[in-house]
């Protein structure tokens, strides 16, 4: 049973935290004007936005994550970002 509840595995809540993680640290790092892989952060964060960003649009991803007693709204980095979420999911 705890397969089936997603326990123990990844199931599509992590999806949205992760992508968001992600994208938040490899900002970070930019913004740092590391040395050295600069060229390499740069080439992730457009592959990011182009390949993961479309998941972040899906009603189901954000309200699974929403729903994820891990996660809640604690992944979404502001308030009004939260509101907006939530209004999609509604709407």
């Amino acid at each position: 049973m705890s397969q089936v509840e997603g326990e123990n595995i990844v199931t599509l809540s992590c999806i949205a935290p992760v992508v968001f993680g992600f994208e938040h640290s490899l900002k970070l790092f930019i913004d740092n004007k590391p040395l050295y892989c600069f060229k390499l952060a740069n080439a992730l964060q457009s592959f990011v936005k182009r390949r993961l960003h479309p998941y972040l649009e899906r009603i189901d991803v954000i309200a699974a994550a929403a729903m994820d007693p891990r996660f809640k709204l604690a992944w979404i980095p502001c308030e009004e970002l939260q509101k907006e979420k939530i209004s999609k999911m509604w709407t």
